[in-house]
């Protein structure tokens, strides 16, 4: 595995593609990891969960650990689930109505360049609804903002404290 394993590179600009696991990975030789590349094999593997964090602009590995390292181990690509925020309607409205317009714009250019003989009507025009396409399968496949409320720091302690008792005095 690379050494930047699980730490997103700000200066290389990180990607949807981007997976954080939350914990270590398993080895590809662990016991769990084994039993589940017979199933990637078979193609019974269930799928890993992957939360999108928008902040962060990539996935969180919730669930899966030894199913992605299994999947990975038998060159595979596993199945995913993504929880992910819906995004705002209203904001995707009025970006369709953007990518429209751009659009009508487009193609009236390009029926003016095919009147004046200057552009082939095929050329143009199939390029310009494949862009439409592409702009709006972004448009719809778009996910929404991933929420966080603050929490103080006197509840976040007495939380800690209770989950493990001895947190404190490690950090502090």
């Amino acid at each position: 595995m690379a050494d930047d394993q699980g730490r997103i590179n700000w200066f290389t600009s990180p990607s949807a593609r981007d997976i954080v696991p939350l914990r270590a990975l398993s080895a590809r030789g662990a016991g769990r990891v084994k039993a589940y590349r017979k199933q990637a094999r078979d193609g019974t593997l269930p799928p890993v969960l992957l939360w999108w964090i928008s902040g962060l602009c990539c996935h969180v590995l919730l669930d899966g650990h030894d199913r992605l390292v299994a999947a990975l181990a038998e060159g595979r690509e596993p199945a995913v689930l993504v929880l992910a925020a819906g995004g705002d309607e209203q904001e995707r409205h009025s970006l369709r109505g953007w990518a429209l317009d751009h659009y009508a714009e487009a193609m009236g250019h390009a029926e003016r360049q095919v009147a004046a003989g200057t552009a082939h009507p095929y050329t143009g025009f199939v390029a310009i609804n494949r862009r439409l396409g592409e702009t709006l399968g972004g448009i719809e496949g778009s996910w929404g903002r991933t929420r966080a409320w603050p929490v103080r720091v006197a509840v976040w302690e007495r939380e800690a404290g209770l989950a493990d008792p001895a947190w404190l005095r490690r950090v502090g």
